[in-house]
This record gives C-alpha cells, structure tokens and sequence, in this order.
C-alpha cells in the first residue's frame, strides 16, 4: 500500500486537476484535500455534519481515479 504523502506526490504532478460534485457538494481533487482529508478536516466549508460528511469522503476517495494509488 501506497503511503498518503505517495498519493500527495502523485496529485502534485499531475496535470489535470478535477473537482469531484456530490450531491451537489464540490470539492477539488488535489493535494491539499487528501492532505486534509489524511488529517481528519472537519471541512467547515463544506457545511456538512459529521456522519453526512464520512459520507461524502467516503464516496469522494471512491470515485476518485486516485484512490488506490
């Protein structure tokens, strides 16, 4: 298995960046979310409980094309 600073390296060099849409939540798809994401973000901005928010990473890491890197 592939470290999370491994994935960050990854998504740093890659050339296009996405934004993943949840149910019409919107977050990019980039280093510093899955640094967030690695250190348990609350992402207020995303004004999400916290199981709503489990949810929405939960289904962002699977339908990312990064997710098993």
């Amino acid at each position: 298995m592939k470290s999370l600073q491994d994935l960050i390296k990854h998504l740093e060099a890659a050339k296009d960046v996405k934004e993943i849409e949840i149910n019409g939540v919107k977050l990019p798809n980039t280093a510093e979310t899955w640094a967030r994401i690695g250190n348990r973000d609350s992402f207020p901005e995303l004004g999400l409980s916290s199981s709503d928010l489990d949810d929405f990473l939960n289904e962002f890491i699977t339908n990312n094309d990064y997710n098993n890197i």
